[in-house]
């Protein structure tokens, strides 16, 4: 979650110490093994998977899309063998699959695997708005009124063009803002 907020938190211009909750834990783990090459890699394998996860969410990774750990390392400047190891991961968690080609995919997600993320979510939401209501600071509400407008005009620009389909650009901007909101909302609750 903090590696996705903090690329949403960049995309959407939220400088300052807003949602502080950045991936600290791969540099301390360096620091704290002095140079125990296992905890490196260890480290540099959370970073890729937090990285990669994080492009999953905001849909800079594609469903349906081949993905491959040269392609990975290289995006993130990071070593083959982590990436492969987040993967891994990433694999086991239902996000990416393995072919029989050897090649791994970006899993299309089923109808019912969205229903159960929307149920789910519907229900963790719900409590989170309640907390954010009693815990909110100023500064959330002002957020949270500028997520609103943002999506706001995002709507109107598309009722203003008679078209029934965002454009990429537009589309990948609402995703940004909708995910901001969700994630704000959690924060405000006080929920870490």
């Amino acid at each position: 979650q903090g590696r996705v907020w903090s690329d949403v938190r960049r995309e959407l211009g939220f400088t300052d110490a807003f949602a502080s909750f950045t991936m600290e834990g791969s540099l301390a783990c360096e620091q704290q093994t002095n140079g125990n090459a296992f905890m490196k890699v260890s480290s540099l394998r959370d970073e890729a998977y937090d990285r990669i996860r994080g492009k999953l969410a905001l849909g800079q990774l594609r469903a349906g899309s081949e993905i491959s750990e040269p392609m990975l390392a290289e995006m993130l400047s990071i070593s083959r063998t982590p990436v492969r190891e987040a993967l891994q991961q990433l694999e086991v968690e239902g996000l990416v699959e393995r072919t029989p080609k050897r090649s791994t995919v970006v899993r299309m997600p089923e109808r019912q695997d969205i229903v159960d993320l929307y149920e789910l979510r519907e229900a963790m939401e719900g409590y989170a708005v309640t907390l954010a209501a009693e815990r909110r600071s100023p500064s959330d509400v002002e957020r949270l009124r500028y997520l609103c407008n943002e999506m706001k005009k995002i709507c109107d620009t598309l009722a203003r063009s008679g078209t029934r389909v965002l454009s990429e650009t537009k589309l990948r901007r609402l995703l940004i803002v909708d995910m901001g909101f969700h994630l704000l909302l959690i924060q405000a609750a006080g929920n870490r």
